[in-house]
């Protein structure tokens, strides 16, 4: 890690931006009264300029690109489908005359805030909840991770919490919003309200979410269909809608205004997508998550690090979006970030700044700076505020005040916050807090509970979490699992072109059975290899189930619908595609085995009994005995004197055996069972199983690890690896410098690129004449907003596109690209996308060799490893599973293991800095500058570049 002195003189070389003289105010006054919540953190008096360089007359071409939040036009945008809607009811409904009007005027605001018209003031009752913590201590079983946390945030403030990687701001979140069962141990209290956090998540989870880092969606549906499947379930009951307004109408029109508000709507129809599915760029992906939060209505959000893979034009958007929910619904916002700009810091209202599980500044935002200059740690005037708080709890980061001694451990931190008025004023702030609601007899508690039972459809348990009934949470979801599987055409086309394959090889290797004895027991056969191919075909569903499972808990912590309630709409929504299928099955193999062409199979016992039922088989010559007569040397063709047919079911100087006889005696199978107990049995066992998976999935639960990380057990190679590695890190020595083994870099030139791609009707060009270069020795930056194909530009200059057409030159040292240009380079994806089950250092190994040239010995190319381990600062986790690693480790991974190939000729980086704090941000920039230097050539993508980059 870079040295406090390094890092400052780095930053004085560089230097940034003069701050910004702030000269206007935000009117809220502007906003219509029926869009502004009843306590607006803009006008409080302790709250007096913290966004004025945001809310002012200044700043309005900072969002004036064509897909960025615009706060002002948002709330116009929200005021105008109130009033559309106000216009559209009052039209179709039918109303008492003799009624003043505003008794039935439609307030947007109900449907995301569950309000309904009864407040004694304004004929609105709001539902508001604000958050007290008192002690809060979380510990895993080897470890404490919080210490007596304690604070209070009102409905309208927005809490930015920082740290360190590994601090505890991601487990605070959790915490804070009601998810405790990836922990060992909860301690302290917790009311959101007033309410506790049991009562708090028996009845009311769906009010309280957590929204992890990672952008997790159903890569295969449109935008539209993932926000429309968030508001179906969250439609609220006609008791908050007026007369006239459908469901239907209702979710549409609020659909629409939410893609407005953020500015995504030219994504409507296009694919969600992911690391494999290709979609919506990265910061429409963050947004579309911010909008189906905004969805569930809840009204206590936590966003983790939300602003991972954003640009800073995006990130500051988001930021923006985050004000706009916070201030129009009056919801209660926590949220962490890395790399927040003053922009998108003076946006908050509070900051809690956390130090190895302990609370070391809970307090106003515009005061947290000056709180920790007067600890006597120097201030960095041309460092963001953000950057600058959490580099004062990183030791290898804060730099002391001439003469000053401030405090250097977490304890010692959290001691001097504790004697501070900071920490009193906030005791104050939450004593008052709690004797207003008791003032009040509990109302904004009452409130709540009236607002939330008032949105449940009628038929729903007062106790019950969820907005809608457990039958229409089944036909939603079937419906979505539907067009899950109809937008799925590559699953469709493999899974009945298989289906096909297999039917016609199993009718081919039967082909054309006889009705006698000896095509008797091949058609059991037959009808077995069926049934067993049709069973095995459900086990491809299984990786689709792993795979969703991710987003199948996220959703149902929205409270967005019951687990139990997706099995049972997987089964109805497979019905019509497995239908199909398995008829195409068989009658490919019915009609070329040649079995009986009538219906009522029902498992193997049916199917027998069907097949056989009214069969006749005469018996074949295998089966009569004796076979040779006095004079015979061939088997006989029919049942002769003193002979008998000895198959199953044969009757004495019979030639004819029929099949149920045959069934009766070979297998026990009786023909009368065909309907009234193999049929019965069989829906008694669909049943049975569909029942078990139900209880299954609402009682097993599959939470997280709660940030535990599992590690191999080493053996005496990777023991004495790993001590030597950390004893260098003791000692403090210099990072082995293998910059200098990296092959000088090689040139490359790109002039009049474009890249086009079909589309739905016709094509688009992505790329437009793009023109430049990469020399030996550069480090080249991609720079732009969200979506404006920086990721794509580079995919292309990488050759790793295999769809679309592209047009233009790109020269390798003035040549064309070779077959070999893809060994000679290496590529850092955006998205960390590791095998789970290996170590860091058998990660690193596998891509050294598998990539490195053949001639290079194996322990140079395990020395070359250990190298890169330390350079990335991976000693700690070099043993640790991938799958239990945080995204700042993950993502340094991903780097090492290109690096670990020796690139020959470029290294490319997509988003090399995103979900990374400040300073790991700093080093790995660092690190590219010094194999820059060393003659590697270096094209990457930067996401919040900060001053100091």
């Amino acid at each position: 890690m870079a040295t406090s002195m390094e890092f400052e003189q780095e930053k004085e070389r560089l230097g940034a931006p003069e701050s910004r003289v702030i000269s206007s105010v935000f009117d809220p006054s502007s906003i219509a009264a029926s869009t502004v919540v009843s306590r607006t953190p803009t006008i409080d008096d302790n709250y007096d300029g913290i966004r004025q360089s945001q809310y002012s007359e200044d700043n309005k071409g900072d969002s004036a690109g064509e897909h960025h939040v615009d706060i002002e036009g948002a709330k116009r945008e929200f005021a105008r489908l109130e009033r559309a809607l106000t216009q559209n009811s009052l039209k179709d409904a039918k109303r008492d005359l003799e009624k003043d009007d505003e008794d039935e005027r439609f307030n947007l605001r109900d449907y995301f805030q569950n309000n309904h018209d009864a407040n004694d003031a304004n004929g609105v009752r709001h539902k508001h909840v604000g958050v007290v913590w008192d002690d809060l201590s979380v510990e895993w079983p080897t470890r404490p991770i919080l210490r007596n946390f304690n604070g209070v945030l009102k409905p309208g403030e927005i809490c930015l919490v920082l740290g360190v990687p590994g601090s505890g701001c991601s487990t605070f979140l959790k915490v804070i919003a009601n998810q405790r069962g990836a922990y060992a141990k909860v301690t302290g209290d917790v009311k959101y309200a007033g309410i506790d956090s049991d009562e708090m998540a028996k009845k009311y989870s769906g009010e309280v979410v957590y929204n992890q880092e990672d952008d997790i969606h159903i890569p295969t549906l449109t935008v539209e269909q993932t926000l429309e499947f968030a508001l179906a379930t969250k439609t609220p009951s006609k008791r908050t809608r007026l007369p006239g307004i459908t469901g239907e109408a209702f979710n549409e029109e609020v659909l629409n205004m939410l893609l407005k508000m953020l500015n995504i709507t030219h994504t409507k129809k296009t694919l969600v997508g992911n690391e494999f599915v290709r979609g919506v760029s990265g910061g429409e992906r963050k947004r579309v998550s911010i909008l189906e939060m905004m969805a569930t209505r809840a009204h206590v959000v936590s966003y983790d690090n939300s602003t991972r893979g954003l640009d800073a034009s995006t990130a500051l958007d988001f930021v923006k979006g985050l004000r706009v929910t916070t201030d129009i619904l009056g919801q209660t916002t926590f949220v962490s970030l890395y790399q927040a700009g003053e922009n998108i810091y003076n946006l908050v209202d509070k900051v809690l700044v956390i130090d190895q599980g302990r609370t070391v500044y809970f307090g106003p935002a515009k005061e947290a700076r000056s709180y920790f200059v007067n600890l006597g740690f120097k201030d960095m005037p041309r460092q963001a505020t953000a950057d600058y708080l959490t580099a004062c709890t990183d030791p290898n980061e804060r730099q002391p005040q001439p003469g000053a001694n401030p405090p250097s451990t977490p304890e010692d931190l959290e001691t001097a916050f504790r004697n501070s008025k900071y920490y009193q004023a906030m005791v104050d702030d939450r004593d008052e807090y709690r004797m207003r609601i008791a003032k009040e007899d509990n109302r904004e508690q009452e409130d709540f509970r009236t607002a939330v039972l008032e949105a449940k459809k009628s038929n729903v348990s007062r106790t019950n979490p969820y907005t809608l009934s457990f039958l229409a949470q089944v036909w939603i979801l079937t419906r979505r699992q539907f067009f899950l599987q109809l937008q799925d055409r590559f699953h469709i086309y493999t899974s009945f072109g298989i289906a096909i394959g297999i039917a016609i090889v199993l009718g081919a290797t039967f082909y054309s059975l006889p009705d006698t004895t000896s095509g008797g027991f091949t058609k059991g056969s037959v009808m077995f290899n069926a049934m067993i191919m049709t069973c095995l075909d459900a086990f491809g569903e299984m990786p689709t189930q792993m795979v969703g499972r991710p987003i199948f808990l996220k959703q149902t912590g929205y409270k967005l619908f019951r687990p139990g309630a997706l099995s049972f709409a997987n089964t109805l929504a497979d019905l019509p595609f497995s239908a199909v299928r398995v008829l195409l099955f068989n009658i490919i193999v019915y009609f070329m085995t040649g079995l009986r062409r009538n219906a009522g199979g029902y498992s193997f016992g049916g199917l027998m009994e069907n097949e056989f039922g009214k069969l006749d088989m005469l018996c074949d010559g295998n089966y009569i005995t004796p076979r040779n007569a006095p004079g015979q040397a061939a088997y006989p063709d029919g049942l002769g004197p003193n002979q008998v047919c000895t198959y199953f079911g044969a009757q004495p100087a019979q030639p004819v055996v029929h099949g149920r006889d045959y069934i009766k005696v070979g297998y026990g199978l009786d023909l009368a069972d065909l309907w009234k107990q193999n049929f019965v049995v069989l829906i008694v066992l669909f049943i049975a199983f569909q029942l078990t998976q139900y209880i299954a999935m609402e009682n097993v639960s599959f939470g997280g690890m709660g940030g535990i990380q599992i590690f191999v057990k080493e053996d005496k190679e990777t023991k004495a690896l790993n001590d030597r590695l950390k004893e260098r890190a003791a000692q403090g020595k210099e990072k082995v410098e293998k910059e200098r083994e990296f092959q000088r870099g090689k040139t490359l030139t790109w002039k009049d690129v474009n890249y086009v791609v079909p589309v739905p009707g016709g094509t688009r060009r992505l790329l437009h004449d793009v023109t430049g270069y990469v020399k030996s020795g550069q480090l080249v930056a991609l720079m732009g907003a969200s979506g404006a194909g920086k990721t794509t530009a580079l995919d292309v200059l990488a050759q790793r596109k295999n769809i679309g057409v592209i047009t233009g030159e790109v020269l390798l040292e003035g040549r064309p690209l070779s077959t070999s240009f893809a060994r000679e380079t290496a590529y850092a994806e955006q998205m960390d996308v590791h095998e789970p089950t290996t170590t860091v250092r058998e990660a690193m190994r596998f891509s050294a060799y598998l990539r490195q040239p053949y001639d290079v010995s194996k322990e140079d190319k395990d020395e070359y490893v250990e190298s890169i381990i330390e350079l990335l600062e991976l000693q700690e986790l070099s043993e640790a599973m991938v799958l239990t690693l945080g995204v700042e480790a993950r993502k340094r991974l991903t780097i090492g293991v290109e690096l670990a190939s020796r690139p020959k000729a470029l290294l490319f980086l997509d988003e090399p800095t995103s979900g990374l704090d400040a300073q790991s941000a700093f080093n790995l920039v660092r690190f590219l500058r010094k194999l820059a230097a060393a003659g590697q050539s270096i094209i990457c993508t930067i996401h919040q570049p900060s001053a100091l980059l």
